[in-house]
């Protein structure tokens, strides 16, 4: 069993020990960047320098009087760190923007005027842009619209990820203007006046990242009991504390921590869907803020190995299986053979190189045996050992109504057939018709054969598959009942 990293120090820590555990290429990126506290460096201006009429510094003197040169400033925006991955089970891994649209956007464009006249303009556009922010912080915030529905299960489909996060991406500029619109217009000239020599100031950003999380508190108060919301808000507290790390915000571990319960609140009903309803699509939501746990959940001290269990202990099962076996020879002789078995089954994450989330593995063991033969003729009687059987259920997927039975063998090596005339003869029958029927679907974990797994019912899978080849027919019938604890 794959166990979720236990949350000690830091979640930078829990990041990288998930990294190391799942196998991952490379190292797993975190579902929220950082988290900024509120630094305001606001001076008091001096009386000798001449304001406009509201106020507000008019040369680049007063400029730095008002906002002074931060030492560590300049490098940061000079070229900023692209911001991590998002990639969470259920949650689409690409839910950002890219390095390379992000260094493109934010970037001055090729100029070929002189320095001096770049200069110039740039400092000209510099302070209306100044007065734009200090307005827009001194207002209050706009009424935010309220974020769509996206299903938080069932959303490790490729196609479906994809659409879900462009739709998701587009409300959170939607949602997080005008502030990011500001500052992305205000980090833009700062960064040119870097380029050109110019020492920048801490001027509004700060406060603009600020309201960026006011935002996502706001609604994830409102709205955050709704999983189906749950997509559109962490992508909006995902860009709420990039934007906040950009700009140089201290590391706000009480936001972590906010994130982090909300998140938790979140799984009791999950699992209640789960044991009580049969809603095995619950699982793959469960996992999705599991894993955001893991990422947010170092300043809350939560560790995931409890949910884990709590999902592994709701998503038991028994599995019953019947086989039946018809064999009619050139002289039109019948035989037929019934055998059974009937063992429980437990749930095992399995996550694979190239898998973007875990796959729902069920697995069991158990003996099976023959539980009659009939020759219709009459002349013939058999006896057969009792076989271990290993079971396995791949890729249980409730969204897409499919699974796997693996199954590594359904008969014993040989049965001994009893004539009334002559001695007892050891023959493989059953295996020969196993053979004949799934030997091209015989793989490593043994004969592979799709069932179908249906939503919110007890009885996960019933079904009966029905074979027919050469002399043989071959009828399998798999029951498997949900048995949470």
């Amino acid at each position: 069993m794959t166990p979720w990293p236990a949350v000690e120090t830091s979640a930078k820590e829990a990041v990288m020990r998930w990294a190391a555990i799942d196998g991952m290429a490379g190292i797993r990126r975190v579902v929220i960047a950082a988290a900024a506290a509120l630094l305001v460096l606001v001076a008091t201006p001096v009386s000798c320098f001449a304001y406009d009429s509201e106020g507000f510094p008019t040369n680049e003197d007063e400029l730095k009087t008002w906002f002074p040169a931060e030492d560590t400033d300049a490098d940061e925006l000079s070229d900023p760190e692209p911001p991590p991955l998002l990639n969470i089970p259920g949650i689409p891994w690409t839910m950002q923007d890219r390095a390379d649209d992000y260094r493109h956007n934010q970037s001055s464009q090729q100029d070929a005027r002189p320095i001096e006249e770049r200069l110039k303009d740039t400092k000209k556009r510099y302070g209306p842009i100044l007065r734009e922010a200090k307005k827009l912080i001194e207002r209050p915030i706009d009424p935010i619209p309220p974020p769509p529905d996206y299903e938080l299960e069932c959303n490790d489909d490729p196609a479906i990820a994809v659409t879900t996060e462009q739709l998701v991406q587009s409300y959170v500029k939607k949602a997080a203007n005008p502030e990011l619109d500001m500052l992305t217009r205000l980090l833009a000239v700062r960064r040119e006046l870097q380029l050109l020599g110019v020492k920048t100031y801490q001027t509004y950003q700060v406060e603009l990242a600020q309201r960026l999380i006011t935002k996502t508190r706001y609604l994830i108060s409102v709205y955050g009991k709704d999983r189906n919301k749950v997509l559109a808000i962490l992508g909006f507290a995902y860009r709420a504390q990039q934007v906040a790390a950009l700009v140089g915000g201290e590391a706000n571990q009480s936001f972590f921590a906010e994130i982090a319960t909300w998140l938790k609140g979140l799984v009791p009903k999950l699992l209640e869907n789960l044991r009580q309803k049969h809603d095995y699509r619950a699982v793959s939501a469960a996992l999705a803020l599991g894993q955001a746990l893991v990422y947010a959940g170092g300043a809350a001290g939560e560790n995931p190995d409890a949910l884990l269990a709590e999902i592994e202990a709701a998503m038991t099962f028994d599995l019953d299986m019947k086989v039946y076996v018809k064999s009619t020879g050139a002289n039109g002789g019948v035989e037929e053979w019934w055998l059974s078995t009937k063992m429980p089954m437990r749930a095992r994450l399995s996550k694979g190189h190239d898998d973007p989330i875990p796959k729902l593995l069920l697995e069991g063991e158990g003996s099976g045996r023959y539980d009659r033969y009939l020759d219709r003729e009459g002349a013939l009687k058999m006896r057969a050992p009792g076989f271990d059987v290993v079971a396995r259920i791949k890729e249980f997927n409730a969204c897409n109504g499919t699974g796997l039975l693996a199954l590594d063998r359904f008969y014993a090596d040989a049965e001994t057939y009893l004539f009334p005339n002559g001695p007892p003869v050891d023959l493989p029958m059953v295996q020969s018709a196993f053979v004949i029927m799934y030997g091209d679907k015989n793989y490593a974990d043994g004969y592979e054969i799709k069932i179908p797994v249906t939503n919110l019912q007890a009885k996960a899978v019933d079904t009966t598959i029905e074979e027919t080849m050469g002399v043989f027919v071959l009828r399998l019938t798999v029951a498997l009942t949900h048995t949470p604890k």
